[in-house]
């Protein structure tokens, strides 16, 4: 492994590079989505942890963003959802104990309320009152299971050492600010031999949508300075540190966006830039509406691709 200071001063060096060619329209085309998405990863060590607490929090304390995320997959041409899927992926058993870590508004349980064995006592949790109230407020509570809910901080889990038989995070770690911290407290209540798993997308999710804002001059790269560094890649990386066992699995998921889909595709797009960081996209929601019509128009569709995996890890 190169030593922290070769990382900070690739970081430097890599920074300038984009903002020279950033410099140049012709030369930014040119530039493929990859090359960005992979230069805008490794500029994460540099970022401040209370700029993504807060773009967490802003973004999912309106279950709407959140919705607007979720919407778009339904349409989706794998036949499994990818909540069922995750689902289909633990190793629960009888009378253990399990912790989810930020729910939102629960809907992996929900979906999957048929398979839940009777005799779990589960945890679902969200650092977002706001999204535990919403659980609450589901069809998940009164139902005949050991069901609680409660406000949480991954980074601060209020639960002895050794507590857990399985901890779960979905597509949430690369909000949290401190991974390390986070990690450490999932490893600290979670029992020997038991199961953390944590799904997130692949560092090549929706490449197709990312070569359009690209058109657009949207600045990817500060909006990926938004997250933490926890995609697949990285994220095995970075477990197979703490636990001595990791595995990973994939899922894929394409949605064909045609005229009847174009408003479900553009909310999930405005939901990824929210005014109060990005308020230049305004003026862009309009002419991204238009290309994709035109691209649909010309092609009859328009495909992106959903790649994303879980991360499952054994202590």
């Amino acid at each position: 492994m190169c030593p922290i200071w070769s990382y900070i001063l690739y970081d430097h060096m890599t920074y300038f590079l984009l903002l020279f060619l950033k410099g140049s329209a012709n030369i930014v085309g040119l530039l493929s989505v990859s090359f960005l998405t992979n230069c805008s990863f490794s500029l994460f060590s540099m970022q401040n942890h209370d700029e993504i607490q807060e773009y967490s929090k802003d973004q999912y304390n309106d279950p709407n963003n959140l919705e607007n995320r979720i919407n778009l997959w339904k349409y989706g041409t794998n036949p499994i959802s990818m909540s069922l899927w995750i689902y289909s992926k633990f190793k629960f058993q009888e009378n253990q104990r399990v912790l989810e870590l930020g729910s939102g508004t629960g809907k992996l349980w929900q979906e999957n309320l048929p398979h839940i064995l009777p005799n779990l006592e589960i945890i679902l949790s969200d650092v977002s009152q706001m999204m535990v109230d919403k659980m609450k407020r589901s069809k998940l509570q009164g139902q005949n299971r050991r069901i609680s809910f409660q406000q949480m901080d991954v980074q601060q889990i209020p639960f002895p050492d050794n507590h857990f038989d399985h901890i779960l995070t979905c597509h949430m770690l690369y909000h949290v600010p401190d991974l390390d911290k986070a990690l450490s407290e999932i490893f600290r209540v979670l029992k020997p031999g038991g199961y953390f798993y944590a799904s997130t997308i692949a560092k090549d999710h929706l490449q197709e949508l990312y070569r359009i804002l690209q058109l657009f001059q949207l600045d990817i790269i500060q909006k990926n300075k938004k997250f933490s560094n926890f995609h697949i890649q990285s994220g095995l990386s970075r477990l197979q540190e703490i636990f001595p066992e990791v595995t990973v699995e994939y899922y894929e998921n394409q949605v064909i966006v045609d005229e009847s889909k174009i408003d479900i595709f553009m909310k999930y797009i405005q939901s990824m830039f929210p005014v109060k960081y990005f308020p230049e996209y305004a003026s862009y929601h309009g002419g991204i509406r238009e290309k994709l019509l035109q691209i649909i128009n010309d092609e009859g569709e328009f495909p992106i691709t959903g790649k994303s995996g879980i991360l499952i890890a054994k202590k």
